[in-house]
């Protein structure tokens, strides 16, 4: 049995508690800003890799620390613990993203309030849902969407009280699940494959302890290039007689480049909008991606754009949906979960063994367990999962979905985790947005409505809360921060802790916060997430439907592709193509992407071919200043339209 070093996450120092009650103040601040961002529509927080609230709340941390290091040493913070409250309201930030907790509130507060004679829906499927899952008295809500009223009545705190604590506990028990899934991968993904995890080298730079960073020219040069233009844009938003410098403000306004305007005859004309826009802090991000996932990225954006020219060309593109590019990408999703696991499939042997007696395992040949630390942590996950999985299956089995439905549905849906925490840890995908790939939907795609009944169908269109778009998912965030702890010397223990108080603080903070700035603010909230949920669920009852076949073989080719690329790049060094940029090349986002990461590929291909490893370290302070101005500037526009109550120039990304 091989011994690892004993020492190796200890810290001479540990975290102080202070770190987590810091946290968790901040915390309950960052969950305030980002409710309070989308009541005033101002802020889309979560919707790249990298959270830019997170990061300027990074930033302060480091002002504050460096200012302790000069007048007060021995108060100092050390990386490790800053970069532990980073991964604390990183998972906070992500529950209150736009595709979680943010969505789960329009629908749990849309199927009794919008129920009327003309739609049907308390007839269709009103009686399937339990009153502790969502709030039923219509005063509550209309005051909600209403605008200027307030939570602090007793009829509305209880009226939100019992579904608040019933998804909460949901929430915290899908992020135990997937936080010991990352504890069973960490060693491999972390130690052993020694992954790049490139989302992580801003905070890394940032608070580095005998890091120069603040002090770099070139950084400041990238960060004074990125601020300008987001200054002049913001100005321009305010006043347009100031010209603007383009970027972002494509996206808003439909107007600058787009090469899909060129188009205007069949069969080119399919290929759709192809916007030009050149965003620093993507470009930054991107110069740390590694090059074959840079290239396919922008290469299987236009292979995307290319299969409906294609098609109509065949005559295929008369068939609905055809040439089904979401459900490509989920096959392609699943592809990258069989791949993990394939590329993992040793350590996954020795992690069986630990569940087994110190004494059976022995009397195995060739298991090499490490260590009966590491094997107590195995056994601990999987203690963690059983517990997760018994809470989801009964908070399930309460809302009447059959054991069947729930295997299927959290089956998939942790393989979905797995293959966007790999994407994560090994390449560093700026974004990871499957619109059209939601599970809700694939599975009633493979398996048809009549299978499952109007009961899972019900539950089916509540889950679109973390179902619909995969932008904020946690585990990366989860994975990230191991690799951190890594790092920084920190046991895995005390993340695990920290990550677990990050997880209820953020579920609890978020949900009061949200509802509180809903009620004072008129207008802007998530209904419509709950009307076309529920739209959906009342098409799937009135007209049931059978598996789409031609669907279920797009989703094989997808996946049968991915694994044909992963084969490539195992056999060919010189294979260029990435399974995950086949797979995240479809996601919403990426049209606003292609070009800036395009940038990013052609600036480090010349880099690395001409100046080599050195120069590109040289340079990359530079990009990091790029990504670093998405943060301040993009905090400084969101926390003055916050002070205004009124939108004025955002980042979308």
């Amino acid at each position: 049995m091989q011994l690892s070093k004993k020492s190796r996450f200890t810290d001479p120092l540990p975290p102080r508690p202070l770190v987590l009650a810091i946290g968790v103040i901040l915390i309950v601040a960052n969950c305030y800003w980002i409710a309070l961002g989308r009541a005033t529509d101002q802020s889309y927080t979560t919707n790249i890799s990298l959270y830019f609230n997170v990061i300027f709340s990074l930033f302060l941390l480091v002002l504050v620390n460096l200012g302790l290091r000069k007048f007060r040493p021995r108060s100092t913070f050390r990386q490790g613990e800053i970069l532990v409250i980073y991964v604390m309201l990183s998972i906070a930030s992500s529950l209150s993203g736009l595709d979680i907790i943010q969505g789960l509130v329009g629908i749990i507060s849309t199927p009794f309030l919008f129920a009327s004679q003309e739609n049907e829906w308390n007839n269709l499927f009103g009686r399937f849902i339990p009153r502790w899952l969502a709030v039923v008295d219509k005063t509550i809500l209309t005051e909600l969407y209403d605008g200027e009223a307030t939570l602090y009545i007793s009829r509305n705190l209880w009226g939100w009280l019992f579904p608040v604590l019933a998804w909460s506990v949901f929430l915290c028990a899908l992020l135990l699940v997937m936080l010991c899934l990352s504890v069973i991968v960490r060693k491999q993904w972390v130690e052993e494959e020694k992954l790049s995890y490139p989302i992580i080298q801003l905070p890394f730079a940032m608070t580095g302890e005998r890091s120069n960073f603040f002090l770099q020219h070139v950084m400041w040069m990238g960060f004074g290039l990125a601020v300008s233009i987001n200054i002049v844009n913001g100005l321009h938003h305010l006043y347009p007689a100031i010209p603007s410098l383009g970027g972002e403000l494509y996206e808003k306004t439909g107007k600058g480049l787009d090469l899909g305007r060129f188009f205007t005859e069949k069969p080119w004309s399919k290929t759709g909008s192809i916007p030009v826009m050149v965003i620093p802090s993507v470009v930054g991000l991107a110069f740390f991606i590694p090059l074959d996932l840079s290239f396919s990225f922008w290469f299987f954006f236009f292979f995307g754009k290319f299969q409906p020219v294609m098609a109509h060309i065949t005559g295929l593109g008369e068939l609905p949906r055809f040439p089904y590019i979401g459900e490509q990408a989920f096959g392609g999703l699943i592809g990258l979960c069989l791949i993990s696991i394939w590329i993992s499939r040793h350590h996954f042997k020795k992690v069986i063994f630990s569940l087994f007696p110190a004494g059976v395992v022995a009397s195995i040949p060739s298991t090499d367990i490490q260590t009966d630390e590491a094997m107590g942590q195995y056994r601990l996950a999987f203690m963690g999962i059983l517990f997760g999985m018994v809470v989801i299956t009964l908070f399930c089995w309460q809302a009447r979905m059959s054991m069947g439905a729930v295997f299927i549905f959290f089956l998939l849906y942790f393989a979905i985790s797995i293959a966007i925490t790999r994407m994560r840890a090994e390449l560093g995908s700026p974004v990871h947005d499957f619109h059209d790939s939601g599970l809700s939907e694939m599975v009633v795609t493979i398996f048809g409505t009549r299978r499952f009944g109007p009961e899972n169908l019900t539950m089916f269109s509540f889950f679109r809360f973390f179902n619909r778009a995969y932008r904020p998912h946690p585990m990366p965030h989860q994975l990230e921060g191991f690799k951190i702890a890594d790092r920084t010397k920190v046991k895995p223990s005390i993340l695990f802790v920290a990550i677990t108080v990050a997880t209820v603080a953020g579920a609890l903070a978020f949900f009061w916060a949200y509802l509180h700035n809903q009620y004072k603010f008129p207008g802007l909230n998530a209904k419509w997430r709950g009307i076309h949920a529920f739209s959906q669920l009342r098409s799937w009852l009135y007209y049931p439907l059978l598996p789409d076949y031609a669907a279920i073989g797009a989703m094989l080719v997808g996946c049968a592709f991915s694994l044909f690329l992963m084969m490539m790049r195992m056999r060919f060094l010189f294979w260029p193509f990435h399974p995950a940029g086949y797979a995240v090349a479809t996601s919403f986002s990426v049209r606003g992407f292609w070009f800036s990461i395009f940038i990013a590929w052609l600036a480090k291909s010349i880099v690395l071919r001409l100046g080599g490893a050195k120069t590109h370290r040289k340079l990359a302070p530079f990009f990091l200043g790029l990504i670093l101005d998405k943060f301040v500037a993009g905090s400084f526009w969101s926390l003055l339209g916050i002070a205004r109550e009124r939108s004025i120039y955002k980042f979308l990304w």
